[in-house]
């Protein structure tokens, strides 16, 4: 990926999106998870050539307060965050490096049925995210229709009723998931092969 695009992207969407990217653990299964430091020089240089907007992995909504760093999202070193499964699950894959941001900004609620009856009492919302999000995959992947991925239910469904028509849409389980990493890991494995 270009520099300037990536810093283009970092301005526009850095506080909803982040790239499947991680430092690798040291010691714990969390540790590295939340370290940012790849994103910034001098580490970047070397980041940029792991990126790709080929594929596109989709979480629902954000499940933390409002984040206020460029690419945190998805990149929560907390002990009691699951990102470090994500991370544990896509290194060595294709999909490795990959754009990552959610169907919904700036709507944190867990309950993915809360958020599904939310988005039904308030209509306006769900078509202005999604106006927002075509934009943000129009801008980050360019001519090329990216493969979207969603990860849980949930993300896949929306997905597929507003892109359905236009990308190869594809689900993955959601890394939250009660379940080992190593079992997340093959799941997503065996998905890819199948999909992919």
């Amino acid at each position: 990926m270009k520099f300037s695009h990536f810093d283009n992207i970092k301005a526009l969407y850095g506080r909803h999106a982040s790239f499947a990217v991680w430092e690798p653990a040291r010691g714990t299964p969390t540790s590295g998870t939340g370290d940012l430091d790849l994103f910034q020089q001098p580490k970047v240089l070397r980041t940029l050539q792991q990126l790709q907007t080929d594929t596109i992995l989709f979480g629902l909504n954000i499940s933390r307060a409002l984040i206020t760093e460029d690419f945190a999202n998805f990149h929560d070193g907390r002990g009691r965050s699951k990102d470090y499964k994500l991370r544990y699950a896509l290194e060595g894959t294709q999909i490795y490096g990959s754009y990552l941001t959610d169907v919904f900004k700036d709507v944190v609620e867990v309950d993915s049925a809360k958020f599904d009856r939310y988005l039904k009492d308030n209509p306006q919302v769900e078509k202005t995210q999604i106006e927002y999000l075509e934009a943000e995959i129009n801008y980050v992947a360019g001519s090329a229709p990216p493969i979207l991925i969603g990860m849980g239910g949930s993300a896949h469904k929306y997905l597929q009723r507003h892109f359905g028509h236009s990308h190869k849409i594809i689900k993955i389980p959601h890394y939250a998931m009660r379940n080992s990493k190593e079992n997340y890991r093959e799941q997503v494995l065996a998905t890819l092969a199948a999909d992919l």
